[in-house]
């Protein structure tokens, strides 16, 4: 979808215009990318009510054979980064240990790296230093096996220039 290239560009409102011209009309893996999409934009406008009722509605799709586990590892994830923004630390910890989970059992390695930084920065701001320096590994280590240089410099750096 073009929503993706617009919330690449950070112009949400261009995302959601997009997002409301498309209707999934009974195709649940449509459904459930238009919804990770809608989930992803509201994150970046930090509407975490809002990321929470998307990440919902692919959340309930689990399972189908139309939504790929990497969608459902991504929603999840969605969810935990807005739990750790709304300070709700067991709830962001629980979803982004699903995220990893689930991305790992799916093969989608980059979501994988996604979901273990993510929990990092949850185990950072909590002040748990000995396991978000565990997730950064784990987040690193997806990163390389997935290829994706960028995540994987950035990993590196930040995990540099924490205090981990």
């Amino acid at each position: 979808m073009r929503g993706w290239i617009a919330l690449g560009k950070a112009d949400l409102a261009g995302a959601r215009a997009l997002l409301d011209s498309v209707d999934p009309a009974g195709d649940h893996g449509l459904l459930a990318e238009r919804a990770l999409l809608a989930a992803k934009v509201e994150n970046r406008a930090a509407a975490y009510d809002q990321v929470a009722a998307q990440a919902a509605i692919v959340l309930a799709l689990e399972g189908d054979p139309a939504v790929s586990g990497a969608v459902v590892a991504e929603a999840y994830q969605a969810r935990g980064v807005a739990r750790m923004y709304q300070r709700d630390d067991a709830g962001a910890v629980e979803d982004l240990t699903h995220a990893s989970r689930i991305a790992r059992e799916a093969g989608a390695q980059r979501i994988e790296a996604m979901a273990f930084a993510s929990l990092a920065m949850a185990h950072q701001r909590a002040g748990r230093a000995k396991d978000a320096r565990a997730a950064y590994d784990a987040s690193i280590t997806a990163a390389e096996a997935a290829n994706d240089a960028v995540s994987y410099t950035h990993l590196r750096a930040h995990k540099t220039d924490s205090y981990l």
